[in-house]
């Protein structure tokens, strides 16, 4: 974790930072340990509470980073380079690691997609309502004579 001295907001490096967020799969913490010059974690959490529009831009870039790692899990989905192993004696066999790892991986970007962008890539929920409707006798007396007044215009 970057561990840097308090600084006052810079919209130029905020930027910078989202930049780098949105183009990248790494996590806050590699991406502010990265360069000397980037806040620490409470610096930056701190700017974003303070200032609106660092935060509709960080907002953003989490999106578009989201949209990076899953297009790097479908990537992973179709490379199919891994998934096997020459044995030193020719057999080939599968590769179980491989492909648990990208298993495992596309799991956590299933479940880190569902809960940034929910509408996008949440699993969808179906809601039913089942009802009763009953009548009173006081509600079938009104029917009754409804049906009266009507017969009688006929």
């Amino acid at each position: 974790m970057s561990s840097g001295p308090w600084r006052p907001y810079d919209p130029e490096m905020a930027k910078e930072i989202c930049e780098i967020i949105a183009n990248s799969p790494d996590g806050l913490d590699k991406i502010l340990a990265s360069d000397k010059r980037f806040p620490c974690n409470a610096v930056f959490y701190r700017w974003r509470a303070e200032n609106e529009d660092f935060a509709r831009i960080y907002v953003q870039a989490k999106q578009n980073q989201l949209d990076c790692l899953v297009n790097q899990v479908l990537a992973k989905g179709l490379d199919k380079s891994d998934d096997q192993i020459i044995q030193p004696d020719g057999r080939i066999t599968p590769n179980s690691a491989s492909v648990q790892r990208d298993r495992l991986y596309a799991d956590t970007v299933k479940w880190y997609a569902s809960k940034l962008a929910p509408r996008l890539y949440g699993d969808r929920q179906i809601v039913e309502q089942h009802t009763t409707h009953s009548l009173h006798e006081k509600d079938l007396a009104e029917l009754e004579q409804v049906k009266k007044v009507y017969k009688k215009d006929l």
